[in-house]
């Protein structure tokens, strides 16, 4: 069988990062002897560099990735980069146009201009199209306005919705990362959607632990708007604890202006040096504004692997593993935090354990299970 997998974004092999859920797919279909090529961006999402301005193919291990030209962009939200997603969608169409037919075609919606481009190619080749939900837009850009201006930028992205209803309807089927997604995505008139969260190596993020006499608390992630950080920092103050933030991201230079003295800015850290950092750690947090439409973050199971208690905003099952504080409430995530220190090595266990519930071994097998009973 030959899948196309198209996905402008996520880190390829060889640039030091961890496994991405596309790189989870592409190695799972390659297993079973399948003939895979994903492609994707020649700009790279994380780092704001180009990796090839030019076409270039490289072995992705088993599989081939096709880097596609495209232009820069340096702001997630932003005009440039919808600019940047269509130019790929446009130029992945043209250039699969040209080459013989894959079976099936697998096309990450969103963004939405991507699920169009598996929409036409399977239209053309007549393959069968399976669109992956990683996240839900247009919404995402809807919330992250403020709040004045919503109903204006959800007039804008109208078209937005438009597009992704008409790439639902011609899925024969539709993945999503979460159920409240999977739910969202049948109501738009997806056919056939199941649930296959993003998964996680149990054993990638587990290190010795390392012996510390302050309680220690950690948030690894961007350093974005959409994440209730200035609650997370105002509650640090005065604790009897330390934070250790990695990421990076636009609000960081305003969130190292308001740090107090026990928070310390990590920078961004390979998996080696970020399973230390956990190794380090007691209770891992997942902070979201109200406005957040995230239904189970990729933090979440990094946390899980780890054995790292977690605090978070979301309304979502912890296993047992950590609790809810209310976004934007000092006072709550305070609570929060006295709550899994006293209870933290229990936490830790129904981590450990929950993290088996999401091994990505066994989840990306029923990925490639459902990909060939569509193929059939």
């Amino acid at each position: 069988m030959h899948v196309w997998l198209i996905n402008p974004y996520g880190p390829i092999p060889g640039e030091g990062w961890r496994d991405y859920r596309f790189t989870y797919q592409a190695r799972a279909l390659a297993a079973r002897g399948h003939d895979v090529t994903w492609w994707t961006a020649g700009f790279n999402h994380h780092n704001k560099r180009y990796r090839a301005r030019e076409w270039e193919q490289r072995d992705g291990g088993g599989y081939t990735i096709q880097l596609v030209p495209t232009p820069a962009y340096h702001r997630n939200i932003s005009a440039r980069r919808l600019w940047f997603e269509r130019t790929f969608a446009r130029n992945v169409v043209a250039r699969g146009r040209t080459l013989p037919r894959p079976d099936v075609i697998l096309a990450a919606d969103p963004p939405q201009f991507c699920g169009a481009a598996g929409r036409k190619l399977a239209e053309f080749h007549r393959a069968r199209l399976v669109l992956d939900c990683f996240d839900l837009w247009p919404e995402l850009f809807v919330n992250a306005a403020p709040r004045i201006l919503r109903p204006l930028v959800n007039a804008a992205v109208q078209p937005l919705r438009s597009l992704r209803r008409r790439n639902l309807r011609a899925a024969s089927l539709v993945i999503a990362v979460a159920d409240p997604y999977r739910e969202v995505l049948a109501r738009e008139g997806a056919r056939n959607a199941i649930t296959i969260p993003i998964g996680v190596d149990p054993t990638e993020l587990r290190a010795p632990r390392t012996p510390h006499e302050r309680l220690t608390l950690v948030y690894a992630g961007s350093l974005g708007e959409h994440y209730d950080l200035a609650t997370l920092l105002e509650a640090m103050r005065g604790l009897d604890a330390d934070l250790v933030i990695a990421g990076q991201g636009r609000a960081e230079e305003r969130l190292r202006r308001s740090a107090p003295s026990n928070v310390r800015f990590a920078g961004v850290l390979g998996p080696e040096e970020l399973a230390r950092l956990y190794a380090e750690a007691d209770i891992g947090l997942a902070p979201y504004v109200a406005a957040s439409i995230v239904a189970l973050p990729t933090k979440l199971f990094d946390y899980f692997a780890a054995g790292l208690p977690m605090i978070t905003s979301l309304d979502i099952d912890l296993y047992g593993a950590g609790t809810r504080y209310a976004s934007g409430n000092v006072a709550s995530m305070r609570d929060a935090i006295a709550r899994v220190a006293m209870n933290r090595d229990a936490m830790a266990k129904a981590a450990t354990k929950a993290a088996e519930q999401f091994d990505a071994r066994v989840l990306y097998e029923r990925f490639a299970d459902a990909i060939e009973t569509v193929a059939r």
